[in-house]
């Protein structure tokens, strides 16, 4: 049995090193292969004419962008070209020169004036500035390799070498890129060679030859692998802001612009976000057509230099963009915007701004450091103008103060006095763009519409638009004749008005100028509606109440035992002067020892009476309370009468004549102690006198039960 156990032994041992052979064998075998994969090969790249080369890509930007980002011409085809700068800026309508009509004080009736020359037109101006298209590289050199200037090559792994009709469906896109790429590469770009143009910029405008005009584009799928798009420019209104990409795929683009269909609008921050949220590279940004909403926050975009956001139905108020550094341009025309404006005179560099045919109010901020080339704020509700505009060059400029709409006052016009001062309040008067004050010394004359007409009937808010104003005001009759513009040295704006006694209460629209109006450079025009109303004063009379409220009175009756125990309690009430009878109760096993009944009168204050009662021998077993009896109102004013009974009396209490101490009383209900709730007269139950109660069976039961248990623990603890 030993002998066996030693042989078991030895073979385990054996097994056990051949284990481990084995277990070194592997560990050697996978140290090899892990080896072999640190080995270095070194591959012979192919020619440039293999299709199936991928493009090798780079960080690096070629010289000729930079000359493209820096304006410098660029050689196409050998020809220098300089920067093309598109801008399709129209001068809006030119202003009318409206004709100075002076009144003098001794006339009666106003000079004729004759109609302006110019006409203003009835149609909106709907021009949207364009942004600057970038100037188009040349051609790369035959031998150059193609360098990718954003995007790694991780981006667009699954279409380099692939037909540009398997990663880009709509087919209008692809016409669209090919044809740009094409003309700026002097090649032919195809759906077969598309993706090897990944890395090269991109400028798509859709008013180029290469755009699609017939099919449009519907889906934009496969422009994201494009990450050095520079400028994007959709004029197409088939074009959907829904079908737009963000554009965070390109984070070179620096010309943006959109024009919408003027029927679908989009919320502007909500664009903002939905499309351009990390395009801070931008410099020009045109949104046309297709915002409502507020102004969005820009903010983030420091490097923007035109802001287009003409023709779109934007509210609120005009943010201060001063903190946008290099802001060059900003348009806001057509739109529904409103409020006072800011200081834009304090912005950096700002040098073009339209912000007309909007509903701006207030007056004009101080504009002596403002030094722009344009500045165009017509057809809008502001209360001040400009003397001059002086351009940034120091010299006279356009000045397009004209066309203000505003709002004037109420006058209420009776007896002989039919004076009236219609500026004051509504009208700030003209600034000094040299001083940014007001200049007191420039005053306002009457503007004549047409046929000599300086005053019609009607409210200016009945035009439908402002562009139309002129025509409705032609068509509107003239009230000329019930006013007098007259001289007041006191009114530095200038005149008061006098209407006649049988001018009719209504509405009417004055028109406005400033005295130094220039007809070839303009100045100050405003539409001042104001109403007239003949309601004689009424001297207001306090209203006499022809039902004085009326106060109520409050008796409480409590009836106490002899001990003083309450044993019932009522109340009464009336109106105070009245009188009451209290009558006491009949309670079961009591009788009333004192008066029975009380008269008086009620009080505002409340009164108490106390009916005292003893116990009688026999009352019986639960006897009931009788219901209360209904008081019986006595002559006013009459006293409680007061006689004794066996000692005691009932009494009540009046403001001149205090309480006895007797059994029977009166107190005033403010000064009586808290008593018991009222009880159910219906059916209360008395105790009886000489009454006995037993104790319950159950209750002597129990009594019976512990006893024993008790007795017989005593006796096991005795024995």
């Amino acid at each position: 049995m030993r002998q066996l156990n030693v042989s078991e032994t030895k073979e385990h041992y054996k097994s056990y090193k051949a284990g481990k052979r084995w277990v070194y064998a592997c560990l050697t075998v996978a140290a090899l292969g892990l080896g072999t994969l640190g080995v270095t090969t070194t591959a012979n790249a192919a020619t440039t004419s293999d299709p199936a080369v991928e493009t090798t890509q780079s960080s690096e930007q070629p010289a000729s962008s930079e000359k493209e980002a820096a304006g410098d011409p660029v050689k196409t085809d050998g020809q220098t070209t300089e920067p093309e700068t598109k801008q399709n800026e129209t001068k809006p309508a030119e202003t009318p020169a409206p004709t100075k009509n002076e009144d003098s004080v001794q006339q009666d009736q106003p000079e004729t004036t004759t109609e302006p020359a110019n006409t203003v037109t009835s149609e909106k101006k709907e021009v949207t500035q364009e942004p600057e298209k970038p100037v188009v590289a040349s051609a790369p050199a035959q031998n150059m390799t193609r360098m990718a200037k954003i995007a790694p090559r991780e981006t667009a792994p699954s279409v380099v070498g692939q037909d540009a009709s398997e990663w880009m469906p709509d087919a209008g896109l692809r016409t669209w890129i090919e044809g740009d790429l094409s003309q700026s590469q002097g090649e032919a770009v195809t759906d077969a060679n598309l993706s090897t143009y990944l890395d090269h910029s991109l400028n798509l405008d859709t008013n180029d030859s290469s755009y699609p005009t017939a099919t449009g584009v519907a889906s934009f799928e496969g422009l994201q692998y494009f990450t050095n798009l520079t400028s994007f420019r959709a004029t197409d209104p088939q074009i959907s802001a829904d079908s737009l990409p963000d554009f965070s795929f390109a984070p070179n683009l620096r010309f943006f612009t959109y024009l919408g269909d003027n029927q679908h609008f989009t919320d502007a921050a909500q664009f903002m976000k939905d499309h351009l949220i990390q395009n801070t590279a931008l410099t020009n940004l045109a949104l046309n057509y297709s915002l409502q909403g507020s102004f969005p926050d820009l903010s983030a975009y420091q490097k923007l230099e035109t802001i287009n956001f003409s023709n779109n139905q934007l509210t609120g108020t005009l943010p201060d963009l001063g903190n946008l550094p290099v802001l060059d341009r900003l348009d806001v025309e057509n739109n529904q915007m409103s409020g006072t404006l800011p200081n834009f005179g304090n912005w950096p560099v700002l040098n073009v701004l339209n912000i007309s045919n909007n509903d701006f109010s207030g007056a004009l901020p101080d504009l002596k450091n403002f030094k722009a080339s344009d500045f165009r704020e017509y057809y809008n509700q502001l209360s001040s103008g400009l003397l001059t505009f002086y351009n940034d060059q120091g010299q006279a400029s356009d000045n397009y103060s004209w066309y203000q709409f505003l709002n004037g006052k109420t006058y209420n016009l009776f007896g002989t006095d039919q004076t009236f001062d219609p500026l004051t309040g509504v009208v700030a008067g003209i600034q000094d763009m040299k001083t940014g004050q007001i200049d007191p010394s420039e005053n306002f004359i009457v503007y004549g519409f047409s046929k000599g007409a300086w005053v019609v009937s009607g409210d200016w808010n009945d035009a439908g638009s402002k562009a139309n104003f002129l025509n409705w005001a032609a068509g509107q009759s003239s009230a000329t004749a019930d006013f007098v513009k007259v001289a007041d040295p006191t009114n530095p704006l200038g005149f008061n008005l006098i209407a006649s006694p049988d001018t009719p209460a209504g509405t009417y629209t004055l028109g406005i100028m400033n005295e130094n109006y220039d007809n070839d450079l303009g100045g100050y025009v405003g539409f001042i509606t104001f109403k007239i109303t003949h309601d004689a004063p009424v001297t207001p009379v306090t209203p006499v109440d022809p039902t004085p409220s009326q106060q109520t009175g409050t008796v409480t009756i409590v009836e106490v035992d002899q001990q003083g125990k309450t044993l019932h309690q009522r109340t009464m009430t009336g109106k105070v002067g009245d009188t009451y009878t209290a009558q006491a109760d009949q309670l079961a096993g009591y009788k009333v020892t004192g008066k029975s009944n009380v008269s008086g009168s009620y009080t505002a204050a409340g009164d108490t009476v106390t009916f005292t009662y003893a116990t009688v021998d026999n009352g019986g077993d639960g006897d009931q309370v009788l219901p209360d009896k209904p008081a019986t109102p006595t002559k006013k004013d009459q006293q409680a009468e007061v006689k004794g009974n066996g000692g005691q009396a009932a009494e009540i209490s009046t403001p001149t004549k205090s309480a006895k101490a007797m059994t029977a009383t009166v107190t005033p209900l403010r000064t009586q102690q808290s008593v018991e709730q009222t009880k159910d007269r219906q059916t209360v139950t008395l105790p009886q006198t000489n009454e006995q109660r037993t104790l319950s069976p159950v209750v002597l039961g129990l009594v019976t039960l512990l006893t024993t248990l008790g007795l017989g623990g005593w006796l096991r603890r005795h024995n």
